[in-house]
């Protein structure tokens, strides 16, 4: 006599259907950059934290880490969106917990119009912008550095006419 095979996994996790390729597709379709973020020239991404029922729908959406000037409403609004497959789970209903990260870029003509209407110095035909980064290294948790090395870079970014 054969034993049932059993699940390697206790629990069997949410999955959007079509896999990680499909829930991108998804969210690009359905995510809009705000205006009010476009104004202000504001990119970055917004971190969301889905609660799941055992149905496989998004019953909360929690921010973990915004940008404000509407993104984070945006991104929640988005992730309620998702429907998940959940398979059952030894008939106990489950809650998960997923986090998605929505990224924020403005769209290509507005980066195209910045580009060619930069303001310029006056009575010159280049404009320049310079940036600084200074990078620090993590401190290790075991070892205590007696002299931290801190590289600095230097940048000079010149756009001629």
């Amino acid at each position: 006599m054969k034993k049932a095979k059993t699940d390697k996994n206790f629990l069997n996790m949410p999955e959007y259907p079509g896999g990680m390729t499909a829930m991108k597709e998804f969210i690009m379709q359905h995510l809009k950059f705000p205006e009010e973020a476009s104004k202000n020239n504001i990119f970055g991404h917004v971190s969301v934290k889905l609660t799941i029922n055992h149905k496989g729908e998004v019953i909360l959406t929690e921010v973990l880490q915004g940008l404000g000037y509407g993104c984070d409403a945006e991104a929640k609004r988005v992730a309620s969106l998702l429907k998940f497959h959940v398979d059952k789970n030894r008939g106990v209903k489950i809650r998960f917990f997923k986090t998605i990260h929505f990224n924020f870029h403005p769209p290509a003509q507005t980066i195209a119009a910045a580009q060619t209407t930069a303001p310029l110095q006056a009575n010159d035909s280049t404009s320049s912008m310079e940036l600084n980064y200074t990078i620090t290294p993590a401190k290790p948790a075991d070892k205590k550095p007696e002299k931290p090395v801190v590289a600095t870079f230097s940048y000079t970014i010149t756009r001629g006419n």
